[in-house]
């Protein structure tokens, strides 16, 4: 009897944990850890990378569960759509829908003036592009980054990576690693350092 009591003992005291805690983590800016980073994308996973603006907070902008992560993570409105980050204009044929010559005029005149760098531009979506990405809309954000992390991320990873700021919904937009870390500690996201600026 005695060493029952003991059993049921340690099971009611032992913690009990409903989930796995999740931590952000902080790596530093190597080309191991973009790959890895690149392996978190396909898996459909959250990344945290520099910009030359901000840091955005990234996923995989071609499956609806990777994008839902981050609007829960960020704990921002499903109302509000994402960019779309795209290592060039090449890579944008497949996910919006040119209506006339005359666009494609447009946007390749753009794209060979601006990009890479700090343009978005709005384009009617194809069915690639999943809903919550165009929050419902018929348009999707699109923007291929000049900063050398960002780039060396989607050419790795071969995908287009939705990414919005890396901070909570309303709170300041991060422009270092640490910054990220400080709103995104909670979540299951892997931040790539960089100075900022650079």
């Amino acid at each position: 009897m005695l060493p029952l009591l003991l059993l049921l003992c340690l099971v009611v005291t032992m913690p009990f944990s409903a989930s796995p805690l999740l931590l952000a983590t902080l790596l530093p800016n190597t080309l191991r850890s973009i790959q890895s980073c690149a392996a978190r994308i396909i898996a459909n996973k959250l990344v945290a990378f520099p910009t030359e603006t901000v840091y955005g907070l990234g996923a995989n902008a071609l499956d609806a569960t990777a994008v839902e992560k981050i609007f829960q993570a960020k704990k921002r409105p499903a109302t509000n759509p994402l960019i779309v980050h795209v290592l060039d204009a090449a890579d944008c044929a497949s996910y919006v829908n040119h209506q006339s010559s005359l666009s494609l005029d447009i946007f390749t005149t753009l794209t060979s003036a601006f990009w890479p760098g700090p343009l978005t531009l709005i384009l009617p979506a194809s069915s690639l592009i999943p809903p919550q990405v165009t929050a419902n809309g018929p348009n999707v954000a699109l923007r291929s980054p000049s900063n050398p992390i960002a780039r060396a991320l989607l050419r790795s990873a071969a995908l287009p990576i939705a990414a919005p700021s890396a901070n909570l919904y309303g709170h300041v937009s991060p422009t270092t690693g640490g910054h990220v870390m400080v709103d995104m500690e909670g979540e299951d996201v892997a931040v790539i350092d960089a100075p900022e600026g650079e």
